[in-house]
């Protein structure tokens, strides 16, 4: 049987790619209403980009689709482990 091990967000890849696209905060925050989401204000993406707080798992699809990535290039995907190879060799309960 697979776990699953969860790779963090990261907030500085966030801000990377938003600022390849020359995107300010107000901007992204739009682009992610346009892509289905939810509204969100300029200081909840600056605080996910600090690490201040975490997207919800329903939204980091809606992020990566605004910057025109994958969610794995935002550090945000699951990450399967076959049973018995768990980190660090220490079994999961």
């Amino acid at each position: 049987m697979e776990q699953t091990q969860v790779v963090p967000f990261s907030g500085a890849r966030l801000r990377g790619w938003r600022g390849a696209r020359g995107m300010s905060q107000a901007t992204f925050a739009r682009a992610l209403v346009d892509a289905g989401g939810r509204e969100v204000s300029t200081m909840t993406v600056s605080n996910w980009e600090r690490g201040k707080l975490m997207p919800r798992p329903e939204d980091i699809e809606l992020i990566a689709a605004a910057l025109g990535c994958k969610p794995a290039e935002l550090g945000a995907v699951p990450k399967h482990q076959p049973e018995g190879d768990e980190p660090h060799g220490e079994a999961q309960r």
